[in-house]
């Protein structure tokens, strides 16, 4: 957000939030949408839920230290 202008930093941080919250609500459907395929078993849909988030999560991390390993100068 620092590379615009102040004149636009309004602008930046309501696109920014409103990412944010499609971002938000779209996880959110799609979390639910899998856990209900599982309905009559609810406990298992819920653990593999978990299980795809730490996954998710994982790969995010490691993505984010192998490109501070790669490129130290932009972190």
């Amino acid at each position: 957000m620092q590379s615009g202008s102040t004149s636009n930093q309004g602008t930046i941080g309501s696109l920014q939030r409103m990412i944010q919250n499609i971002a938000i609500a779209n996880g959110t459907a799609i979390g639910s949408t899998l856990i209900n395929l599982t309905a009559p078993n609810l406990p298992p849909g819920i653990q593999v839920i978990w299980y795809l988030a730490l996954f998710v999560v994982a790969i995010i991390v490691i993505a984010g230290i192998s490109i501070n390993y790669l490129h130290p100068e932009k972190a």
